[in-house]
């Protein structure tokens, strides 16, 4: 095995491990306790800041080290230069998670997902001032799962329910599931956009990466990355369910929810959000925006903004004559897609949305 192909293996590795808890690191194991209490308290107008625990942290030290050593003996050649963008990136995450409840998580996040712009929140703040028809909530779990698995079938991925989620959905690459939320309840909409959004979107990009000689492209961190999985995800939405301006809504929400938590505490935070959002609403999108943070302190998790963000400059990316399809070779952002379609070996995409290829 030459060396690209074995630093190859040896990134993917490490992101298998890593990302197989990443999550999981994050999301606090008693949300539902502590969202009871908190709306308990609320009802008698009582300022209640959520106290969040989460699982014992893993230790990555030895994943760290490799990295590390690994990172100094990467070369100049074109798939090696994602590598290296994989590895600073992958031990800013191992970062994150040794920061997790602590003052210097916040600091961290910003490191690895950046945080919005002053133009970006402006533009949020535009779209969540919009009085828009909130969808009905509906549909239990398990219907969702029931109508997500025939989906899920052609990619080898499974629909399991699961508590203690931040999101409605979410995807685990490692673990080849789609987890769905046992404390939401969900809109009809809900069934297309997990269709577009998780598995033409998310696990797509996952499965054409691991069609490529190198399986670093089905992997993927960091800020300019991000923006354009989750960017993507939400454009092909819209593009889709076409009328969910509400969705689009939620996601301007969650910008401006971390500009605003980076300043003031969940219970201010949700204040806030409360102002244009119902409670429910208002609870989920500062709970994401807060997970993290230690009790009562200010800060943000902010991988959210890049939703919205992302939305932009995927929108910006097509307006300028990008092609979609250049970004489905991979989980890769719309900067490295010059440098994929220059590697000779490149295949193209196997899986694409049936909006682009009818």
């Amino acid at each position: 095995m030459n060396s690209l192909m074995k630093n190859d293996e040896f990134i993917f590795n490490s992101s298998k491990k890593i990302e197989k808890n990443f999550l999981d690191s994050i999301n606090p194991i008693n949300s539902i306790k502590e969202k009871k209490t908190f709306f308990q308290e609320h009802n008698k107008f009582i300022e209640y800041n959520p106290n969040f625990e989460y699982i014992k942290k893993i230790d990555y030290s030895k994943e760290k080290n490799n990295l590390i050593e690994s990172e100094k003996i990467i070369g100049k050649k074109m798939i090696e230069k994602i590598f290296k963008t994989r590895i600073c990136n992958l031990l800013k995450e191992i970062d994150l998670i040794e920061k997790i409840n602590t003052k210097k998580f916040c600091n961290s996040s910003i490191k690895l997902f950046g945080k919005p712009k002053n133009s970006e929140t402006r533009l949020a703040e535009e779209l969540i001032q919009k009085k828009l028809k909130v969808l009905k909530k509906n549909i239990k779990p398990n219907q969702i799962k029931e109508k997500i698995q025939p989906l899920l079938n052609k990619t080898g991925f499974k629909a399991e329910l699961k508590q203690n989620m931040s999101a409605k959905a979410a995807v685990n690459l490692t673990k080849k599931k789609l987890f769905i939320n046992t404390n939401s309840n969900f809109s009809k909409s809900d069934v297309t956009r997990f269709k577009v959004h998780e598995i033409e979107t998310h696990i797509y990009r996952y499965l054409n990466g691991l069609n490529q000689p190198f399986k670093t492209l089905s992997i993927g961190s960091g800020e300019e990355y991000l923006k354009t999985e989750e960017g993507l995800a939400i454009f092909n939405e819209l593009k889709i369910t076409q009328t969910n301006s509400f969705q689009e809504k939620i996601i301007a929400a969650r910008l401006y929810a971390i500009k605003y938590a980076l300043k003031h505490d969940f219970f201010d935070t949700f204040d806030e959000l409360n102002k244009f959002f119902e409670k429910e609403d208002a609870y989920v999108i500062t709970q994401r925006v807060k997970r993290g943070i230690p009790y009562c302190d200010k800060g943000a998790f902010t991988k959210d903004y890049c939703y919205f963000s992302g939305l932009l400059k995927i929108t910006n990316f097509v307006d300028k004559g990008g092609k979609i399809e250049d970004l489905y070779y991979g989980k890769i952002s719309i900067e490295e897609t010059k440098i994929v379609k220059k590697i000779k070996e490149i295949n193209k995409p196997k899986y694409l949305p049936k909006h682009y290829t009818n």
